[in-house]
């Protein structure tokens, strides 16, 4: 899957990030410190960098001397879809760490370097968008999905944190889908169509993640998570749980804003998605949290959750349990429903009150 944001693979039921599973591969994995911070993880020797790496993600190619440029930066993991030799020596030179998606690794660890070219059949990356993500698009989306009531495009745009132009070409592109119709403001009329067009099309939220494994019950590792994760929310078929209960959850997301180091909570870091229980990413799209997060118990204490919406795109996104669809459409129905007036008041502005 090709996104804006990067490139991603189906590993181990879920999308992962292209660049991380030619890490994983290597028995090297990742913890989040935040959107543009890195620690590695080298599993094979329960080893880690101390300090962690500045994350540079570029939708090409870099050349050699521009990279040389950066001498006297911090410590860098560069991300890019291909890396000639040249590129990779150029970044070893002033200590920078490299990994493509065409399968090129140069990292070290400890004494441990990891090295491996691509190979001359590996799976060329596709060329994808390069420019801004339109992220406002699919914010301004998302409040809109929760409204009761018309809103003017001046309201629309405060809520979702853009200019009034932007926000007017949203509508603009909305209105000519047939979503949304104008009279006293923007209001949605065809809720379910626009609903779904936006988990069809929205490009996933960027970011690095983490991979960690618990052997408590989803719920509690939840909590466990939460106490770990200052200002987190949480997403995932856990998060559809505690907002309409249904089955049991199987696969936990946070997004978090604070460096995820989880060992002391109980969880072990794992290079494998699908030997993970609990997924945390740094999202470089922000709007997963509402302005005052939906929040709901889960044995006696509160936590906070993911934009409702973002739980639904991450449940069909995430382990197929044979039933994530029913699960999302089970959720969307309730977010068209009873927990509409929940969703609308979780993006309110003070000035709203």
């Amino acid at each position: 899957m090709k996104t804006a944001f990067g490139c991603y693979r189906e590993y181990g039921g879920w999308w992962v990030m292209a660049w991380q599973q030619v890490l994983a591969d290597k028995d090297v994995t990742v913890a989040v410190v935040d959107a543009d911070h890195v620690l590695l993880f080298d599993l094979a020797n329960s080893v880690r960098n101390e300090l962690p790496s500045r994350l540079i993600q570029s939708p090409a190619p870099l050349y050699p001397s521009r990279i040389l440029k950066w001498a006297n930066s911090p410590r860098t993991l560069l991300v890019v879809p291909t890396a000639s030799e040249a590129t990779v020596r150029a970044a070893r030179s002033i200590g920078w760490d490299v990994v493509a998606e065409d399968g090129t690794v140069d990292v070290r660890l400890g004494s441990r370097h990891v090295a491996s070219r691509a190979t001359k059949d590996a799976e060329r990356p596709q060329k994808r968008r390069q420019g801004p993500v339109p992220r406002s698009k699919f914010t301004l989306g998302r409040v809109l999905l929760a409204q009761q009531r018309p809103v003017s495009q001046s309201e629309l745009a405060r809520k979702a944190g853009v200019s009034q132009p932007t926000a007017s070409r949203a509508c603009a592109e909305f209105a000519a889908r047939g979503f949304v119709g104008s009279g006293d403001g923007v209001a949605v009329t065809d809720w379910f169509a626009m609903a779904r067009w936006w988990l069809s099309s929205y490009p996933g939220t960027g970011g690095p993640s983490s991979y960690w494994f618990g052997l408590e019950p989803i719920m509690t590792q939840v909590q466990a998570a939460s106490k770990s994760l200052p200002g987190a929310v949480f997403s995932g078929s856990a998060a559809a749980d505690l907002l309409t209960p249904w089955q049991r959850p199987d696969a936990v997301v946070a997004y978090t804003k604070s460096p995820a180091l989880l060992e002391d909570a109980g969880f072990v870091p794992v290079s494998d998605p699908s030997a993970a229980t609990l997924v945390v990413t740094a999202p470089a799209d922000t709007s997963v949290w509402a302005h005052r997060p939906i929040e709901r118990a889960t044995n006696g204490e509160l936590v906070a959750l993911a934009d409702p919406l973002q739980v639904a795109f991450d449940v069909l996104n995430g382990p197929d349990s044979g039933t994530r669809a029913e699960v999302a459409d089970r959720l969307l129905q309730d977010l068209h429903g009873p927990l509409r007036s929940a969703w609308a008041k979780s993006w309110e502005l003070d000035a709203d009150r």
